[in-house]
């Protein structure tokens, strides 16, 4: 994964760990947490998670990582934060989907549609939000990006319906069954014609 970076140097360039709530060991050498900084000021995740114990302790309210003084790790809070423009995710959605579908054994988020273990570095396994409903955002849940394609803004049944008829017209080799395109269905942008 690429780290995520954070501007730390303004704010708190001269906070101690000691005074970011973590537990004064006796005969420990403050840390500062500037001296996670890089020159540029900035730290990165690993150095984040590395130092975690250092700067506060705290845990992942969703997967147990190590967040620093966050609530959620760096990949946490990016799943939570990541939108397209102009949309306005449905954060308790967002926090229930991420806490059903994380898998202690694997540690990972599993697809909802295929229990596949997802990942955070692109490709096809790459985790995404998809929403069972198309556009009700209230019904976001983790996919995989290439499953998150395929289905595309067909509902549930719609997709059942569409795997059904492509099954039995690749593999059983039977006509394609015409009822299985959903009727009225439109893409998303409201027309490609107009170059919308």
């Amino acid at each position: 994964m690429r780290g995520r970076r954070w501007d730390c140097a303004p704010r708190l360039s001269n906070l101690s760990v000691t005074e970011a709530h973590t537990p004064n060991v006796e005969g420990s050498v403050p840390l500062l947490f500037r001296d996670l900084c890089g020159p540029s000021g900035v730290v990165s995740c690993d150095a984040m998670s590395a130092d975690a114990e250092l700067l506060g302790g705290r845990e992942c309210f969703v997967c147990l990582r190590p967040s620093g003084l966050k609530r959620y790790c760096p990949i946490c809070e990016g799943l939570l934060t990541r939108k397209r423009k102009g949309q306005k995710p449905n954060m308790r959605a967002r926090r229930e989907a991420l806490h059903d579908q994380w898998n202690e054994d694997l540690q990972a988020f599993i697809c909802k549609y295929t229990s596949i273990a997802l990942t955070h570095t692109g490709g096809a396994r790459n985790a995404e939000w998809e929403h069972v409903v198309p556009r009700d955002e209230s019904s976001v849940v983790l996919v995989a990006a290439l499953v998150n394609r395929m289905k595309a803004d067909l509902t549930e049944d719609q997709w059942d319906a569409m795997i059904g008829a492509l099954h039995a017209l690749r593999i059983e080799g039977k006509p394609f069954d015409e009822s299985a395109l959903p009727p009225n269905w439109q893409t998303k942008a409201s027309s490609w014609r107009n170059g919308d």
